[in-house]
């Protein structure tokens, strides 16, 4: 009919294509999703399975640096974290990013640590009187570069103390732990940023 028989409009015939079976109809336009919402790219995590022998290699590493001349001043440290992202490399075939590095490293830093810890905390039970000598030296060190008498009094009282050269020690312990963590993971990030601008 070309008129409705009830108010007299004109019929109008729509005709839709229906796809075949089995086939879903493709929008021609794409999603906003699609189109604000852009996919993230996740760096690949890092495999401690093969991270941690490479970190044990780089702690190892940079103790026996700490012995070379000024190695104690900062290159032991990232030479450690350097060699363990180098290791970690080896082992998977794959370069670590920075942040990967950095992790790595701070890994080997507390491989390093650990071995101190061990030497400083056997020294302090089996015969504190070295350690004992080197915390005095240091202090005469700083006595001799200008330090601030008071403090320097301060230091050697609690030397002197009952107690205080366990102090002094853990002291010690909680420095070298930040340093070595700091130091580790800045050669290790530094090695893996260098890896990748050769690949």
């Amino acid at each position: 009919m070309a008129f409705c028989p009830q108010c007299r409009a004109p019929q109008i015939r729509v005709v839709t294509v229906e796809p075949p079976p089995g086939e879903a109809a493709v929008s021609p336009l794409p999603s906003p999703t699609s189109v604000f919402s852009p996919t993230r790219a996740h760096p690949a995590p890092v495999f401690w399975t093969h991270a941690v022998p490479a970190a044990a290699v780089g702690g190892m590493i940079g103790v026996l640096g700490t012995f070379i001349p000024f190695g104690a001043l900062g290159p032991a440290y990232a030479l450690g974290g350097a060699v363990a992202v180098f290791m970690y490399r080896a082992r998977t075939h794959m370069v670590p990013s920075p942040r990967a590095g950095a992790k790595i490293g701070a890994a080997s830093g507390a491989v390093a640590f650990l071995i101190f810890a061990v030497i400083v905390l056997a020294t302090y039970f089996r015969d504190p009187d070295p350690l004992r000598k080197a915390f005095a030296q240091v202090i005469a060190q700083l006595s001799a570069r200008g330090s601030d008498p008071q403090v320097i009094q301060q230091l050697n009282d609690l030397l002197n103390a009952p107690g205080g050269l366990g102090s002094l020690t853990l002291y010690l312990l909680v420095v070298l732990l930040v340093i070595f963590l700091i130091g580790f993971s800045i050669g290790g990030a530094l090695c893996a940023a260098y890896l990748r601008r050769g690949r």
